[in-house]
């Protein structure tokens, strides 16, 4: 089996028994964010602004360490210019999909941590002369602070490295609210 079947198929499997785990858990908790994420590939000089949108479920394995599964997906596309072709690529972010752990501590109402993860993002790109899809896996990273806003409501303001490789990047800030169980 090759690595493209292979890596969805064990990380949709992955998510699925995760978030079963997270929804029994008494330290659990989900959220939705919305965010600004930059897409950029080697191939093009330019680089697209997408607008996302991310859900997530977690759960809290102690005061320091917490385990989310997130995934996302497009609510604004963004626009590559091709330098010298008079056409523009409307790009937009098809889905991402990712587990994380969370590392951080309780300052008093404001929680800075680091977050450690895999995420698999699915691009999709139109021109008036083609249209193409892209999908990219990659270790990804950030960083992020909640804070405690009462009623086991929290607000969030995260930023993330979700892929580096393969000559493509996306990375991006994201603001949102969490709700504990």
């Amino acid at each position: 089996m090759s690595k493209k079947i292979i890596l969805p198929t064990s990380l949709s499997t992955l998510m699925l028994a995760i978030s079963a785990q997270l929804a029994l858990a008494e330290n659990g908790y989900y959220g939705i964010s919305v965010g600004q994420a930059e897409y950029s590939d080697s191939h093009f000089s330019d680089n697209a602004s997408l607008i996302a949108i991310y859900a997530r479920i977690g759960t809290h394995v102690n005061s320091y360490v917490s385990a989310e599964v997130r995934a996302g997906t497009n609510l604004g596309d963004g626009t590559i210019e091709v330098l010298g072709f008079g056409a523009d690529i409307d790009i937009e972010l098809e889905s991402l999909y990712g587990v994380y752990l969370r590392g951080g501590f309780d300052a008093g109402g404001f929680y800075p941590y680091l977050v450690i993860g895999y995420t698999e993002v699915k691009i999709n790109g139109e021109s008036p002369i083609e249209s193409f899809s892209s999908s990219d896996d990659d270790i990804s990273y950030g960083l992020g602070f909640d804070v405690d806003l009462g009623n086991s409501i929290t607000g969030n303001l995260k930023y993330m490295s979700y892929t580096d490789g393969d000559g493509i990047q996306i990375n991006g800030l994201s603001a949102g609210i969490v709700k504990r169980f």
